[in-house]
């Protein structure tokens, strides 16, 4: 005969077998997941300064665009910043001529 009580007999006749200490192998803890989901892809890349401007003046370029094409008093001048066409959509337009440019090595 087994040298095991009933009551441990009985525990692991009727526990599922992926079944420990009150977890399951298909359900992990939380922490569990964060790491395997950690270990099976790599960091993720920090976008660079660059890509963070480059995307910020494409949005001014396209803010500007819109602004000068539905508001017809940004199409003119100001007394404190000058043309506003310029600085709305040229200077930023600019920006990212010189960014491409220094990209690929000019």
């Amino acid at each position: 005969m087994s040298s095991q009580p009933a009551s441990d007999f009985r525990r692991t006749l009727f526990t599922p077998a992926g079944r420990r200490r009150g977890r399951s192998v298909r359900n992990p803890s939380r922490a569990a997941r964060a790491r395997a989901s950690a270990e099976a892809r790599p960091g993720l890349a920090q976008p660079s300064a660059t890509q963070i401007t480059a995307l910020l003046l494409w949005a001014w370029c396209w803010a500007g665009l819109f602004g000068l094409l539905l508001f017809e008093g940004l199409r003119g001048s100001h007394p404190l910043v000058g043309w506003l066409p310029f600085w709305l959509l040229l200077w930023p337009a600019a920006s990212l001529g010189l960014m491409a440019l220094r990209r690929i090595g000019i």
